[in-house]
């Protein structure tokens, strides 16, 4: 059963599972005892009236047994429904990539928030692989191809995603804001979608004389991710206005030297 809730302006937002909403409000993300409904249903009543939901236990994905699944079977149901949920959170804010960011996460929640996060996160690491193999292949025949070239490339790629991370880890920690992990990764990984995005056009369509439709695309991705952090950080982590405007670029900057530094270190340029 999922629920309809009443935020602190009074705004409907959801549907959410009832344990998705009861952590929302340790995390102070929503307040005490909101007025909520059923889906499908109109009576609108205290969270508090809701009697709790009995727990069900899996064995080997069985319901109704006692016991644990089996650990290499909830990894793969932990990944197949974070990839569902980040498909599902890129369809509501596809079309709207600012407006329905804050929107897709309240619908998430805190817990399925971070496993969509870290899929995008991975989904953007593939993707720069991707491209820089065509690159290399296209434009740079003569440079190595081999394993050794590959991981360095792939270490480079986390980078991006670990800055913008732990740049909003830290920020939470700093101003004291509220949310954890899920509200930091889901803000990191959204934010780099429209850097996936270019890096996925550069492997479909390649560089050679395409630098123009390069430049177009690059040019809406950097706007778009700049845009994407900057609601992340003031509509998800609750940053004022006025401190991300300051700390938008910073960031930003900060994560473009950490790109260089490593690259320069791993390939001793």
């Amino acid at each position: 059963m999922k629920y309809y809730y009443a935020d602190a302006e009074n705004k409907t937002v959801g549907p959410v599972a009832l344990e998705t909403l009861q952590e929302l409000i340790k995390l102070g993300a929503v307040k005490h005892d909101p007025m909520i409904v059923a889906e499908g249903g109109s009576e609108w009543r205290p969270l508090s009236t809701v009697p709790p939901q009995p727990e069900t236990h899996t064995l080997g994905g069985a319901p109704g047994m006692a016991g644990g699944s089996v650990p290499a079977n909830a990894a793969i149901d932990k990944a197949v429904a974070a990839s569902k949920d980040a498909l599902a959170a890129f369809k509501m804010f596809a079309t709207n990539p600012v407006g329905g960011l804050a929107g897709a996460f309240d619908t998430l929640g805190h817990s399925r928030a971070m496993g969509v996060g870290i899929a995008f996160g991975l989904v953007g690491v593939l993707s720069s692989l991707l491209a820089v193999s065509r690159v290399i292949r296209t434009d740079f025949p003569f440079l190595p191809s081999g394993f050794d070239t590959y991981f360095k490339l792939f270490l480079i790629a986390i980078v991006p995603f670990a800055c913008l991370l732990g740049s909003n880890a830290a920020l939470r920690k700093i101003f004291k804001l509220g949310g954890g992990l899920g509200h930091d990764c889901f803000t990191a990984g959204a934010a780099l979608l429209p850097l996936t995005a270019l890096a996925l056009t550069l492997f479909v369509i390649g560089s050679n004389d395409t630098s123009m439709v390069m430049a177009i695309v690059g040019v809406f991705a950097a706007c778009l991710t700049v845009l994407m952090l900057f609601t992340g950080l003031t509509k998800i982590q609750k940053l004022t206005d006025r401190a991300a405007t300051f700390l938008v670029p910073i960031t930003i900057l900060l994560t473009g030297m950490a790109v260089a530094f490593t690259a320069k270190t791993l390939f001793n340029l």
